[in-house]
């Protein structure tokens, strides 16, 4: 009998220094994971998103620097990254570039309650500029609109750059929420400076710069984490607010230019919109206007017709604008489509 009572215990012990093994065989494996995880290099550490209006938020490279509303941007120039009063501004830090006429770089983010009408936010001309013509990207949640070439010079510098603006419609009587984004890339004229005193910011730099400031861009998102998505660059089309279907890959007219389209319900006011013919130095040649084939208190599109005649005596460029009738006189509701023609006596 006692020797069935050995056995026992024997194997009661046997379990016991068994569990106790695996007991310590599991902490071992945890501290080895733990140290392992402790050597492995670190991720750095990026910045939040920053949340805009209406639900969309934009990425935070660690490469920008951030200013909020109030706040000073430093530069080494004359230009600035973002202009005052901007809410938002994403900028190159000075110290890049240094030894180089580089200037300053940057993304001015801005809300624009003062367009937030659909049409005025994707076509409205940037601030100090008439004759730019976006492309516009349409979708049932939202609509952008993208300008090419709005850089400036001063003082022997200049900038490059482009504006892009997002449309998110409201609810109810809510009208929606257009938000701004210019991008600006500046320097000095290298000529400018003595011979042998700093390094060339060169156009493959600014190129450079460029796409980093457009990668920004590309990560702007909206409520439900979706990218935005921006017309392309190259591409400039209003179709998605007028459109003249009898003037397709026409170049040289005679009189009287007689159009045919259509034009979304904001284009006109009292149903008409003014057209005009001006010259190569914006003198201008005639007037008309188009008319509304329907209801024009609408936001989808209504055919139109229109004719406009003129007078020439040779062979003469133009441009033939169709504009938005603006009762406001607001510049910030302008809109125009624009073609480049020429005129036969």
């Amino acid at each position: 009998m006692s020797n069935g009572s050995d056995g026992g215990e024997t194997r009661t012990n046997f379990k016991a220094l068994l569990v106790i093994a695996l007991v310590g065989l599991t902490a071992l494996s945890a501290v080895a994971v733990f140290i392992a995880n402790q050597m492995r290099p670190k991720a750095p550490v990026g910045n939040p998103p920053i949340s805009l209006w209406a639900g969309l938020s934009i990425d935070h490279p660690t490469s920008l620097l951030l200013a909020r509303s109030g706040e000073s941007v430093s530069t080494t120039g004359v230009i600035s990254a973002c202009d005052p009063g901007f809410d938002y501004c994403l900028h190159v830090p000075s110290s890049a570039n240094a030894g180089t006429n580089f200037m300053s770089a940057g993304i001015r983010v801005n809300e624009r309650p003062d367009i937030a009408a659909r049409l005025s936010c994707l076509a409205s001309q940037p601030d100090g500029f008439s004759t730019l013509q976006p492309a516009v990207r349409d979708s049932p949640t939202y609509a952008t609109s993208r300008f090419g070439d709005v850089g400036q010079g001063a003082a022997g510098s200049v900038s490059h750059g482009e504006l892009r603006r997002i449309f998110v419609p409201g609810r109810d009587s809510d009208p929606g929420s257009c938000v701004e984004f210019e991008l600006r890339v500046a320097h000095s004229q290298f000529s400018n400076h003595p011979a042998g005193s700093i390094q060339e910011f060169s156009a493959a730099d600014v190129t450079s710069v460029t796409s980093a400031l457009q990668d920004a861009l590309a990560r702007v998102r909206l409520a439900d984490g979706e990218r935005v998505a921006w017309p392309s660059k190259d591409s400039s089309s209003m179709e998605a607010f007028i459109r003249v279907d009898s003037l397709s890959g026409v170049a040289r007219v005679t009189s009287p230019i007689r159009l045919e389209g259509v034009a979304t319900g904001a284009w006109f006011f009292e149903g008409s919109f003014p057209l005009y013919l001006e010259s190569a130095d914006g003198e201008l040649i005639a007037e008309s206007y188009a008319t509304a084939k329907g209801e024009w208190m609408t936001e989808e599109l209504v055919p139109f017709s229109g004719e406009i005649s003129f007078s020439v005596s040779e062979l003469q460029r133009a441009t033939l604008v169709l504009l938005r009738d603006n009762p406001s006189d607001l510049p910030q509701h302008d809109a125009a489509l624009r073609f480049e023609i020429e005129l036969l006596p």
